[in-house]
């Protein structure tokens, strides 16, 4: 059983590796940043492991990275990294986040990155980029996600194939669904970082960064359910005003299960 939230890990271990990163604050920070990281070691399961059930590759990985860019080289930090090692993930998204967090420490990730690309096959019904796992279709919230990891990680992927495929899924209001004929979602917020990267942003817009900001503006306003703002004066009842925050919050929710095989 977890011995706090998962949310207060996370959220912890990213203020842990943002303070060891920063130089010009680490020393400023050295007693904080230290008595975090002890408080996570002491929230760690007896298996080496953070979190609750289901979110335990999220919190170990997560709190794995902070102690390592701190240095923070303790029995705790190579405990995780053995869970990790030893464990497999249910989806993509799990597998990842334990593949980057091994990487980053120097183990070889060969076979778990292989079996990641094995299952994009460009060229076959919904094959050219990633789905939830091998059992689903290609979808572009874990399109994005993989991408997003293969993109530190050395690999065989056919990266072009899979950024063609989020390109032909972007609504014409600049975001992404989640899956094929889905509503906007906030998977938008992931893609702008990979289409905006310079390894994947069309050559014309690569030195423009006025460009890149238009690119990614409508996929942020639609990722939140809202219209790209506009001046609105109240005394025309006719002009249609935004939706409200109950109405967001219904279109999010409806999202399609992924489409399996």
């Amino acid at each position: 059983m977890s011995k706090c939230s998962e949310p207060t890990l996370r959220v912890l271990a990213r203020i842990v590796f943002t303070l060891s990163i920063a130089f010009d604050a680490a020393a400023a920070y050295d007693s904080q940043r230290d008595a975090a990281l002890q408080w996570l070691e002491e929230q760690q399961l007896n298996d080496g492991a953070w979190g609750a059930s289901g979110l335990k590759f999220r919190a170990t990985s997560l709190t794995a990275d902070a102690m390592r860019a701190s240095g923070w080289m303790h029995n705790s930090y190579f405990a995780a990294l053995t869970w990790l090692a030893n464990h497999a993930g249910a989806n993509n998204d799990d597998e990842l986040r334990r593949a980057l967090a091994l990487y980053r420490h120097g183990a070889d990730i060969t076979a778990l990155t292989n079996r990641i690309t094995s299952e994009q096959q460009p060229g076959a019904p919904g094959r050219d980029g990633w789905g939830l796992s091998a059992l689903y279709r290609q979808a572009t919230l874990d399109t994005g996600v993989v991408l997003r990891a293969l993109a530190e990680i050395p690999n065989s992927a056919n990266h072009q194939s899979a950024i063609n495929f989020l390109k032909s899924s972007q609504l014409s209001s600049g975001a992404w669904p989640s899956v094929a004929g889905g509503p906007a979602f906030r998977a938008a917020r992931i893609y702008h970082k990979i289409l905006g990267n310079a390894r994947y942003m069309p050559a014309t817009q690569k030195n423009s960064l006025a460009s890149q900001k238009n690119f990614t503006k409508n996929a942020y306003h639609a990722a939140r359910g809202e219209a790209v703002p506009t001046i609105v004066h109240k005394k025309k009842k006719s002009q249609s005003l935004p939706k409200t925050k109950q109405q967001n919050k219904k279109n999010i929710t409806k999202i399609n299960v992924r489409e399996k095989f």
